[in-house]
């Protein structure tokens, strides 16, 4: 569902945004799983693997980026939420504007030197050159 990725897309980039604007509080970093909106648009979704591959962990009912409470993120980790954020903010506008003429920007939908087939430089399923 178009709509669901979307939504899901923008609550992550709003989290995202958050964090980066906020890296010395602990509660932007916080998210609590049994929430009904973090669990439709983060949780159950595409999402919460970029919240895990940001450096999030699943930890008694969130999903928690540390260091823990009074320290703030280093300079490293505020980058990586900044270029995340970067990738999704892209996507987004992809997803509404409907505009894949700027070929340039398809790297942010498909990762660079992949083949479509999800797979980077394995060859192609079509012509089972795997």
């Amino acid at each position: 569902n178009p709509g669901r990725g979307l939504t899901s897309a923008k609550r992550l980039l709003q989290y995202l945004r958050n964090i980066c604007l906020h890296p010395d509080e602990p509660k932007y970093r916080k998210l609590r799983t049994g929430n009904r909106i973090c669990m439709e648009t983060i949780y159950n979704t595409g999402a919460r693997g970029v919240l895990l591959a940001l450096g999030f962990e699943e930890h008694l009912g969130y999903l928690e980026m540390g260091p823990g409470e009074g320290k703030t993120l280093s300079y490293e980790r505020i980058k990586d939420v900044s270029d995340a954020m970067e990738a999704v903010s892209k996507s987004v506008n992809l997803i509404e504007n409907g505009d894949d003429t700027n070929v340039h920007d398809r790297h942010v939908i498909q990762p660079e030197g992949a083949d479509g087939f999800g797979r980077a430089g394995f060859g192609h399923a079509d012509g089972m050159n795997i």
